[in-house]
């Protein structure tokens, strides 16, 4: 019979998580959760959500639901911490374009030249191009992988 130990080993060895670092999921990533169980809260293991904190530690990527998971006593579980082999991050190609142009705006937007709201605004778009960058390069690294893989995999 198997247990839940083997489910949650099972799908990390789908999803190939064994090699997932914490510097795989900042902040606003999209992700979907693969473990059955983490830390005695179950999951589908098709839960998907948004990172919304990563302090680099034990269950401390923080993944905020998409669906919020409604309990029969009333109680609402609208986010919960993960380690990195719990979960994988989700492709989002159709939005890619999209993003490209938020990003371009963000950066040549006007910026308030009247004192320190200016150096404040600058910083803000500093930060999320930083952000869109570091996306852009995990995105890039994944790619690379698969594309490895399935040259390994044609070479056999």
């Amino acid at each position: 019979m198997a247990t839940v130990s083997d489910a949650i080993k099972k799908q990390k060895e789908k999803y190939n998580t064994k090699g997932n670092t914490f510097d795989m999921f900042p902040i606003g990533t999209k992700v979907q959760v693969i473990t059955k169980c983490q830390d005695f809260n179950f999951f589908s293991g098709t839960e998907t959500g948004t990172v919304i904190g990563n302090k680099y530690r034990y269950l401390a990527i923080s993944v905020k639901f998409d669906k919020p998971k409604h309990f029969k006593g009333g109680d609402v579980q609208e986010s919960f911490g993960f380690n990195p082999d719990d979960l994988i991050v989700i492709k989002r190609e159709t939005c890619e374009a999209k993003g490209d142009l938020m990003l371009l705006g963000t950066l040549r937007c006007p910026v308030d030249d009247h004192g320190d709201i200016a150096i404040m605004q600058l910083v803000n778009r500093a930060a999320e191009a930083a952000d869109r960058i570091e996306a852009d390069a995990l995105k890039i690294a994944a790619l690379k992988l698969e594309l490895h893989e399935e040259v390994s995999d044609n070479a056999h």
